[in-house]
């Protein structure tokens, strides 16, 4: 009977081995340190995926990937020897796909397959915040890409009692995943991701931005008819063509290109012998 209780109380005693009995967010190992819980959902922000809502590896993934061998989604299911887009690839139980789509989405799947611990420190009492590409460490195995799962994306200090990312200067988001638009456009425009302003520059031909290590990361202002520059705060000035039929307004010249633009004002200042209020008049005593 002594023997039981004794070794009763050894095991409580090696069960309270765990510092703070790990905060209840996680459990005691073996080795009487804690394990810390994981979320249950992995938010990622980052390569090709919208980074201003983030991508839901768990939620998305029957959606994004064909295939029943991503059914546990776990990056040893894929092959090793999946690192380009190729339209075939034979999977870890024999199954191939042949969705032209398949090897890129299956790459992007190894990268996010694991879950990320939502608590940490010895006792399991500070919280972990959002991860996303690193703005500035490369990729260790590919390195024109840049480092996944980066605590708020090496752009920002994790506060540890909320589990918020606390942003440099000139990033935003829950893992510091985007840049801020400066001044908010002061008024005059939308701010607007590479990709999507890319998008906006399709009236002549088709462009976009995707699967570059940025994409959707870097936001700048799109600026109302009548305003330009960095954060839309420049005023436009009249332009028409040229009275001489030289390089005018078509060819992005202010003013007619007769003149400088004032861009506090939104005002020409008309080169000798030009006036209007876009410098599109040439004077009498100037026309042969």
């Amino acid at each position: 009977m002594k023997c039981v209780a004794l070794l009763a109380a050894l095991l409580g005693v090696a069960h309270a081995a765990c510092p703070n009995k790990c905060s209840g967010h996680g459990t005691c190992s073996l080795y009487d340190t804690c394990v810390c819980d994981s979320e249950d959902r992995t938010y990622y922000y980052g390569h090709i995926y919208d980074t201003t809502k983030g991508y839901d590896r768990i939620a998305d993934s029957a959606a994004s990937v064909q295939g029943t061998i991503f059914a546990n989604l776990r990056s040893t299911v894929l092959s090793s020897l999946v690192h380009d887009y190729s339209s075939t690839q034979t999977g870890a139980t024999g199954e191939t796909d042949s969705d032209p789509g398949v090897e890129a989405r299956r790459r992007q799947l190894s990268k996010t397959a694991f879950t990320q611990a939502a608590w940490t420190g010895p006792d399991c009492s500070q919280r972990t915040c959002g991860r996303a590409v690193s703005w500035i460490k490369a990729h260790k195995e590919q390195p024109h890409l840049h480092a996944d799962f980066a605590e708020c994306g090496d752009r920002g200090v994790c506060n540890g009692s909320t589990g918020e990312c606390e942003c440099y200067e000139g990033y935003e988001g829950k893992a510091c995943q985007r840049t801020t638009c400066p001044d908010d456009c002061s008024g005059h425009g939308i701010c607007r991701s590479n990709v999507e302003l890319s998008q906006d520059a399709e009236e002549t031909m088709r462009k976009d931005y995707l699967r570059a290590w940025d994409s959707g990361s870097h936001f700048g202002c799109k600026c109302e008819v009548g305003y330009r520059g960095e954060n839309c705060a420049e005023r436009e000035c009249p332009s028409g063509s040229d009275p001489n039929g030289s390089k005018g307004n078509g060819q992005g010249r202010d003013c007619s290109g007769r003149g400088l633009c004032d861009y506090a004002t939104g005002e020409c200042q008309c080169f000798k012998g030009y006036s209007g209020i876009d410098c599109g008049t040439l004077a009498s005593s100037y026309i042969e």
